[in-house]
């Protein structure tokens, strides 16, 4: 996977189911390139382009970034309805077809009972929406809040399990991450076949060797 920028002469590449590492030690270069990034992510115009195998890719679509791992959110919308969605087709797949169609029927009695009950004229879908189902029962992804690490774990995951996601980068996460546990996200990054690029102010040291790419504080790429 390869990161280019029409003003840097130099290509950020990523290897497949790996990290890189790409230290920015000018406050400008830092600045501009992580606001582009970000804009970028949410849709919006920008200079950077992101490419696998010399296809084009999408950033908005293919691209998160997270400048903090604390606000990492396993209840995001997005999240939410790319769930719902999987568990419907779960939901009317071979193994559980016919007990969807009797939970169905369950419902549907249900309803006629209560409506014998009400002085109102009822009308129902015939079929069962299984993602206002869940939503009524307050389904969602489990969230640990004494883990932020084991949470971010679990956000990678679903970028790249339901949200088909193939590159997060990361934010100044040596602030926050050892040696080991950044190594242990980019395992759970290969294992879920997405690439992570780590984007600090100054070099950090990791476990594995992974490729280095330097705007130094002169705005040199080195």
């Amino acid at each position: 996977m390869k990161l280019v920028h029409v003003d840097l002469s130099r290509a950020v590449i990523i290897p497949q189911q790996s990290a890189a590492q790409w230290v920015i030690e000018s406050p400008e270069w830092f600045a501009s390139c992580v606001q582009e990034l970000y804009q970028q992510c949410q849709g919006e115009e920008g200079r950077f382009a992101l490419s696998e195998k010399e296809k084009l890719l999408d950033i908005a679509k293919t691209t998160e970034i997270i400048l903090n791992p604390f606000a990492v959110d396993l209840h995001d919308k997005r999240i939410i309805t790319k769930l719902y969605q999987e568990l419907q087709t779960t939901a009317y797949g071979e193994q559980l077809f016919q007990k969807t169609q009797e939970l169905a029927g369950v419902l549907q009695n249900f309803f006629l009972e209560l409506e014998q009950q009400s002085p109102y004229l009822l009308e129902m879908k015939q079929g069962l929406d299984i993602p206002a189902l869940l939503k009524a029962m307050g389904v969602q992804i489990e969230q640990n809040d004494n883990s932020f690490f084991e949470a971010l774990n679990t956000y990678i995951q679903l970028m790249a399990e339901l949200l088909h996601k193939k590159l997060i980068i990361f934010v100044q996460i040596g602030q926050y991450f050892t040696v080991e546990q950044r190594t242990q996200l980019q395992e759970t990054a290969a294992h879920h076949d997405i690439a992570l690029l780590f984007i600090e102010s100054q070099e950090l040291d990791y476990a594995n060797s992974i490729p280095r790419y330097i705007i130094d504080t002169d705005g040199c790429e080195i």
